[in-house]
């Protein structure tokens, strides 16, 4: 009987000890291989930017790929593809991120000031660095520049 009741605490334990250790590995998974998509707008007195985005940072590479529309007045609408790689360093739920090659069409997109004040360098300057808090909410994702919130990522489950 005294046999017994060790075996079977012992399986308990042991059951415990898998659960708790494929727990943590999930939520290490959970941030280590991030796919999300978001909406995005700003604005300022002279223009607006609409944008869709989709982000995945998968083993410290990750993409940006945002398509949108700058509106300057009524009249001045230019519509762009923005894709960007970078490498990644994780600490916690702090991502240094390096950019290593941005691609934006049209060209001359490039050297719109207006776009220029909507985007961070990080998304369209090779070679910039940052970095950003992401922070999981269940399924998805709320991504800080320091402490301020900049988006809420919707995770498109592909890791899960």
């Amino acid at each position: 009987m005294n046999k017994t009741r060790v075996v079977v605490f012992t399986i308990i334990f042991f059951l415990i000890v898998t659960v708790i250790c494929s727990y943590l590995y999930m939520q290490s998974i959970k941030l280590n291989h991030i796919s999300c998509n978001a909406f995005y707008v700003a604005k300022n007195p002279e223009a607006r930017l609409v944008s869709e985005n989709h982000m995945e940072l998968k083993n410290g590479i990750g993409s940006w790929m945002m398509n949108g529309r700058v509106n300057v007045s009524d009249k001045d609408v230019y519509y762009f593809k923005l894709r960007s790689q970078f490498s990644v360093k994780r600490t916690g739920y702090v991502f240094y991120v390096t950019n290593k090659k941005v691609m934006l069409s049209p060209n001359d997109m490039s050297k719109n000031k207006v776009l220029q004040e909507f985007l961070a360098a990080i998304l369209r300057v090779e070679d910039a660095q940052s970095f950003f808090t992401i922070k999981p909410i269940n399924e998805n994702y709320i991504i800080y520049s320091g402490e301020v919130p900049i988006m809420y990522c919707m995770s498109d489950n592909r890791w899960r």
